[in-house]
């Protein structure tokens, strides 16, 4: 029909959906990564060494990148208006992102602390 223009499509903010995704990805990675060392010998060419490595950079590595795309989509809604309705998503990545490095420091520390105490006391 002659006249009749479609609707335009709304656009998205890939880096606000990104850091969503990182966030839920950095949240369920340890996750899988355990249970599949826990149910089959996972090492690449057989080198333990390299899939311990594969794993605790996947772990430490995607976290970060959820708090890097989250301040960039977050920035990105508030600078276009048409993007505004994405900074949900930005934020969710953020909290994740954030809540996971906290975790991570925080099991890093522990043994640190009790190391410490254990010489105090000793």
């Amino acid at each position: 029909m002659p006249g009749i223009v479609p609707a335009p499509l709304p656009q998205r903010n890939g880096a606000a959906t990104t850091s969503l995704t990182l966030g839920v990805m950095s949240f369920a990675l340890p996750i899988l990564l355990f249970l599949i060392s826990i149910f089959s010998r996972f090492s690449f060419f057989g080198l333990a060494s390299f899939s311990f490595l594969f794993a605790a950079v996947s772990v430490l590595l995607t976290p970060i990148l959820a708090i890097i795309f989250g301040h960039v989509g977050l920035h990105r809604a508030h600078k276009y208006p048409h993007l505004q309705s994405s900074s949900g998503l930005a934020v969710a990545g953020l909290i994740i992102g954030y809540m996971l490095i906290s975790l991570y420091a925080l099991c890093a520390l522990i043994p640190l602390l009790l190391f410490a105490l254990s010489r105090v006391i000793v």
